[in-house]
């Protein structure tokens, strides 16, 4: 089992292997009490060490660089400004609603962060130009069309 797991951590990295060991292991668990298999081979594998939490940010010439290069007329452009500007995960802007705008600022319901709870960010008034720059759909709750993509950024 270990090998598999090395395998995963070189191909894919040490967190997808943390993962794919920690899923294996629950799933040998469940064959186990369900009398599909004896042992969980999981067990005696190597733990594969996770890579330190990053420190680096961008600076500002970088962000600035960034900034410059999105096109306003795309909806990628206006998620990657509103994620300068916000501070956001990208999940969180790329999928963001119409219905979670209001009173002046995005409310983001627990299911939609990291932590699970509730998350108010005013909007600043380059936000708010940027959002009013955005067509809406119609019977679409979305803000853009690519909602969900931004994860891939």
């Amino acid at each position: 089992m270990s090998s598999a797991i090395n395998k995963i951590t070189v191909a894919s990295g040490a967190h997808s292997a943390s993962r794919a060991r920690v899923h294996l292991s629950a799933s040998y668990t469940w064959c186990m009490v369900n009398g599909h298999c004896e042992s969980n081979p999981v067990l005696n594998s190597v733990i594969p060490k996770t890579p330190a939490s990053r420190d680096r940010v961008l600076s500002d010439s970088e962000l600035a660089a960034i900034w410059n290069v999105c096109n306003m007329n795309t909806d990628f452009g206006r998620i990657v400004r509103l994620l300068i500007l916000s501070g956001c995960r990208s999940q969180e802007i790329g999928s963001l609603r119409w219905s979670e705008i209001h009173n002046d600022a995005i409310h983001l319901p627990p299911e939609r962060t990291k932590n699970g709870r509730a998350h108010v960010l005013p909007l600043t008034p380059l936000m708010r130009t940027i959002i009013e720059s955005v067509p809406q759909m119609v019977d679409c709750d979305f803000c853009s069309a690519h909602a969900g993509r931004a994860s891939r950024l």
